[in-house]
C-alpha cells in the first residue's frame, strides 16, 4: 500500500508533534512524506504524490491545508481517477477531520490507523472517498460566519469573490468582502452569474425563498441532530440532476446527490 503524506509543520497540533511524526514516517516503505506550509507547497506536494501513484493521500493539517491539497485534486486532475483520502488532525481547531471522523481522537493515534493500512491493508475506520460531480462555475459565494466554516478557519475559496456575511461590525477577513446581512452579500455579489450560499443553518432559512437552484446530498437514513436544513416544499422544485449512491464499506448509508430547479409560477 502506497501513501503519500502531506504535513504542514506550522499547523496548531503539528507543531508540537513533528518531531515524532518525522520520526513515524520518514523513510519508512510505502510511505511517502513531504512537509509543506504554503498553499504553493501543498500544492507542489500534491502534484509529486500524484506522479509517484500514491494509493491513499493522508493531509495532516488544519482545514486550510486540506482545501488547498483538494482544491490543487479537483482543478489539475479533473478527469483521473483520485487516490483515497485520509484527513488527520493536525491543526488547531480540525473542522473537517473531526466531521470526516464523527469525534475527537488524539494526533498521533490516527497516524498510526493510517501507516496500520500500509502493513495490513484494513482501517476500522474507511478511508474517504471522494467522487467527481459536474463542475460547476461558482462566480460568487456567500457564506454566514456563524457557519465557522473554511472561510473562517481557512483562507478564502480560490477564483471567486469570498461574501463573509457576520452581525460583528469590526469583523475583518483578509481576502473576503464582509457583509452584514443576507440583503447586502447579494448587493455586494453584483452581476454574478450565480450567487452560492454555503451556510449556516440560520441564513439557509434566509436565503431559501430567493434560491432558484438546491445541490442536496440527501441521506437515506433518519439520524438524530440539532441543525437541520430548512423544510423546502417539493412540488415548488422540479429535479434536474440526480446520482444514487448504495450504502458501502465507507458509507454506511445510501444517499443521493441532487440537483433541483424553482418551477416557474
Amino acid at each position: 500500500m502506497h501513501i503519500g503524506l502531506i504535513t504542514n509543520p506550522d499547523s496548531g497540533r503539528n507543531r508540537k508533534q513533528i518531531p515524532r511524526i518525522r520520526e513515524r514516517v520518514d523513510g519508512r516503505p510505502g510511505t511517502l512524506h513531504r512537509e509543506a506550509r504554503s498553499p504553493e507547497e501543498i500544492a507542489a506536494a500534491v502534484r509529486e504524490m500524484m506522479t509517484a501513484g500514491v494509493e491513499v493521500l493522508a493531509m495532516n493539517g488544519g482545514d486550510g491545508t486540506v482545501q488547498a491539497a483538494l482544491t490543487t485534486l479537483m482543478n489539475e486532475y479533473p478527469a483521473g481517477p483520485l487516490p483515497r483520502l485520509a484527513v488527520l488532525p493536525g491543526g488547531s481547531t480540525n473542522m473537517t477531520a473531526y466531521d470526516l471522523s464523527g469525534g475527537r481522537r488524539p494526533l498521533l493515534a490516527c497516524l498510526a490507523r493510517l501507516l496500520d493500512r500500509a502493513d495490513h491493508e484494513t482501517v476500522s475506520r474507511p478511508l474517504l472517498q471522494v467522487e467527481r460531480v459536474p463542475r460547476i462555475e461558482l462566480d460568487r459565494i456567500a457564506d454566514g460566519r456563524i457557519h465557522n466554516g473554511v472561510i473562517a478557519r481557512g483562507r478564502p475559496l480560490p477564483e471567486r469573490t469570498n461574501i463573509v456575511i457576520t452581525r460583528d461590525a469590526d469583523y475583518v477577513a483578509e481576502g473576503c468582502v464582509v457583509a452584514h446581512s443576507l440583503e447586502e452579500a447579494v448587493r455586494a455579489a453584483g452581476e454574478a452569474a450565480e450567487v452560492m450560499v454555503i451556510g449556516g443553518a440560520q441564513l439557509y432559512r434566509q436565503a431559501l425563498p430567493l434560491a432558484d437552484t438546491l445541490y442536496l446530498t440527501l441521506v437515506h437514513a433518519e439520524i438524530q441532530g440539532d441543525t437541520r436544513f430548512p423544510a423546502w416544499q417539493p412540488g415548488e422544485w422540479r429535479e434536474t440532476a440526480r446520482s444514487d449512491h448504495e450504502a458501502d464499506d465507507r458509507n454506511p448509508h445510501a444517499y443521493s446527490f441532487i440537483m433541483l430547479e424553482r418551477q416557474a409560477g
